[in-house]
Order: structure tokens, then C-alpha cells, then sequence
């Protein structure tokens, strides 16, 4: 087995070689990208962090970007260069809205 990491709810979940989880990262504690980068480097500090495992860590947050906002990361987190707010908890009457180049995410 490669290793992977999952986008399970509002995290996205770190497994080994052998399938075991070895750590979390929860979206809501992302709310920009100056946190999204602080988490992927956090994590490449790590000795079991390979480059697969980054790898894996960057198409993951790519994906769950695209299922929860239909946009791509760089969308989200930094639209033309300028850094914005992530609002991760969609769920529970909240509905998310495209105002202008940018998604706001609003209590309905």
C-alpha cells in the first residue's frame, strides 16, 4: 500500500505504508493560507513525511477543496494572489454563495 491521506469530513487523515493513521489535520483550524502553509510545512518536518506523503498531503487538499467549494486550492485560499478566509463548516444550515471572483460562505 502507498502512502495517502483521505479528506474524511472536515479532515484530512495521514496514513502510512501500512495503512495506518498516523495523523489529522482539521480543515476549520485552516481558515487561510497563511494556516493551510503552516500545517504543510509543520507536517514536512516530520521524519516520516516523505515526498510521497507530501505529495499526497497537496493532491488531497486540492480534492477536498474541489468537493467542498467547487473550486480548486488556490482558488480557496488565494484567489489572484490575495489571501482570503475559509470558512470549512458548510454543514448544519449553512450555505455556501459565489459573490463576485469570490466564495462566501453564509449562515442562511
Amino acid at each position: 500500500m502507498e502512502e495517502r491521506v483521505k479528506y474524511e469530513g472536515d479532515c484530512l487523515v495521514l496514513y502510512d505504508v501500512d495503512g495506518r493513521e498516523i495523523y489529522w489535520i482539521d480543515l476549520n483550524r485552516c481558515k487561510d493560507s497563511a494556516e493551510l502553509l503552516d500545517w504543510i510545512f509543520q507536517i514536512n518536518l516530520k521524519t516520516w513525511a516523505t515526498p510521497g506523503m507530501m505529495k499526497a498531503l497537496l493532491n488531497s487538499i486540492e480534492d477536498a477543496c474541489l468537493r467542498r467549494f467547487n473550486n480548486n486550492a488556490q482558488g480557496v485560499y488565494c484567489p489572484g494572489g490575495r489571501g482570503q478566509s475559509v470558512n470549512w463548516r458548510c454543514d448544519n444550515g449553512i450555505k455556501r454563495e459565489v459573490k463576485g471572483d469570490r466564495r462566501e460562505i453564509l449562515t442562511a
